[in-house]
């Protein structure tokens, strides 16, 4: 349930869509409730990437602000599962026409990102959404309720953490919420 991906530094993401002023969908619940838009000079730039209904029926959204030609505060949720948010500004280009949801996946306690199946080539540590981010993840509890297996997943948790080269920040075991920041 917690083991990493065959590559754990690489993740997934989705979000939810909106539309552009040329008619297209486009991903984010934009803050400012306004599409994602990146001004420079009164040029209008469309948002680089997707998201389809699939992903919004399966519990996916997104919230960003527009920094420059990066998004700040990004973040990728599905409901039930967890988020991930990017500590500082990312670089979305490289997603060009590309579903989020391809890139970014939340499951039961793992994110997975840019792997073999979204098609996507994952640019170089530290480029795109390769950044450092805070990962949270719910319902990360063990299948057994007793005291003594509770604190053996608490400690898997833990080594897990470890594993991966992240920061443990939290892990709730009454609730199951594991957060922990990493470099994607």
């Amino acid at each position: 349930m917690l083991q990493p991906a065959s590559k754990p530094r690489e993740l997934i993401i989705r979000a939810e869509a909106f539309e552009t002023p040329s008619g297209e969908t486009s991903p984010g619940s934009h803050r400012k409730s306004a599409p994602l838009s990146i001004a420079e000079k009164d040029e209008f730039v469309e948002p680089t990437f997707i998201l389809t209904e699939s992903a919004k029926n399966d519990g996916y959204s997104c919230e960003f602000e527009v920094e420059g030609k990066k998004l700040r505060d990004f973040r990728v949720t599905r409901q039930g599962f967890g988020s991930v948010r990017w500590l500082q500004p990312v670089d979305t280009t490289h997603l060009n026409g590309i579903d989020v949801a391809r890139v970014v996946r939340i499951e039961r306690g793992a994110v997975y990102m840019y792997d073999e199946a979204s098609g996507v080539s994952a640019p170089r540590s530290g480029e795109g959404l390769k950044t450092r981010a805070e990962v949270t993840l719910l319902r990360c509890t063990s299948k057994k309720d007793t005291e003594e297996s509770r604190k053996k997943f608490e400690a898997k948790v833990v080594q897990q953490t470890r594993r991966m080269g992240a920061e443990l920040l939290e892990y709730n075991i009454d609730t199951g919420t594991w957060r922990f920041v990493i470099d994607m």
